[in-house]
């Protein structure tokens, strides 16, 4: 008798191997919830002798990246602000500081509400626009602030 042509083990013991793909357009942390409620009840139902487990969960690793990236994103405002606050002063440093999470949260708010998934470019794309308006309000702060020193009433520093 030939052995077979393909044979999965699971720690040493046969097993039988289920891969489960997440459709796309889902978020991966509800669908994995769902998964693992479906998991949970086939387990109930299942036979005694029957073991049942999930060798990979992609949720945590995209929890894990989520959170990254926000820790580097508030890294980076932090560092910002302190540049902008020894180098522009205090108002410079409050106007980034309210213009960076605004725009960020209404960015991720418009992405929701047009259906575009958060991934790992659309995160990218949010934190080079977010450099973007950083780099333009520092033009633009610096610029107010040279006119208000040349004399300049307010209304006609920020103006043109």
């Amino acid at each position: 008798m030939a052995p077979p042509p393909a044979r999965a083990l699971a720690q040493g013991r046969p097993a039988i191997l289920v891969g489960a793909i997440m459709e796309s357009g889902r978020q991966v942390d509800v669908w994995s919830r769902a998964f693992n409620e479906l998991v949970q009840q086939y387990r109930l139902q299942s036979a005694a002798g029957l073991q049942l487990a999930v060798t990979y969960d992609q949720s945590g690793y995209a929890r894990a990246r989520l959170l990254q990236v926000a820790g580097n994103l508030a890294m980076g405002v932090a560092l910002v602000m302190l540049v902008l606050l020894f180098t522009l002063g205090w108002r410079a440093a409050v106007v980034v500081a309210v213009i960076l999470p605004l725009c960020g949260l209404i960015s991720i708010t418009v992405m929701e509400r047009m259906g575009i998934a958060l991934q790992q470019m659309s995160v990218s794309g949010l934190i080079v626009a977010l450099g973007l308006l950083v780099d333009g309000s520092i033009v633009m702060t610096d610029e107010t602030r040279k006119r208000l020193l040349l004399g300049h009433i307010p209304v006609e520093a920020i103006g043109g």
